[in-house]
């Protein structure tokens, strides 16, 4: 979870791009940046207003605009997220919105009013404060990346209790 720089304004996108080495995405983020390694690959996630540097890594996409809420300063929390098929997260929810992008498998994300599946190379965007659940919804293992663009005074993943989950649309 990373605090990005006061003032940032929008339209936001969510940069993606790979590098050889974790140290070579590390050297060439910045405040709006966060390196790490995941799938086997080194990534560097940048939010920004435009996308055409790459950093001196490889592009691999970029997702936006993002629907951003209103706050004075926002974090960035990434995560990577391997799952076996048939497995599923908790019940869940966001103070920002959260983008997707998937690395290998089937994945689908149940929300109250539909159920969003992607795919190798496709993306999903969550819009802060929407109930979800992420599936493994194929026969193969899914991993994804992910990032919550949130309000730094929030907290960025709140986890519901199964009872107080409203009614979830399936993935199929």
């Amino acid at each position: 979870d990373k605090v990005l720089p006061s003032g940032l304004q929008g339209p936001l996108f969510w940069h993606i791009d790979s590098f050889d080495s974790v140290e070579l995405a590390r050297a060439a983020g910045g405040p709006t940046a966060v390196a790490f390694e995941a799938a086997g690959q080194s990534w560097l996630f940048t939010i920004e207003s435009q996308t055409s540097n790459h950093h001196g890594g490889k592009h691999v996409t970029e997702v936006g605009p993002l629907p951003l809420s209103p706050a004075p300063q926002y974090s960035m929390e990434v995560r990577s997220a391997l799952f076996k098929p048939g497995m599923y997260s908790a019940a869940h929810y966001h103070s920002g919105v959260e983008a997707v992008y998937v690395i290998e498998g089937d994945a689908c994300y149940e929300t109250p009013t539909k159920a969003s599946r992607a795919r190798k190379g496709e993306t999903v965007v969550i819009s802060a404060g929407t109930f979800h659940r992420a599936v493994a919804a194929g026969s193969t293992p899914r991993y994804v990346l992910s990032v919550n663009l949130h309000d730094s005074s929030k907290t960025p993943t709140v986890r519901m209790e199964e009872v107080k989950v409203p009614q979830l649309v399936k993935c199929k």
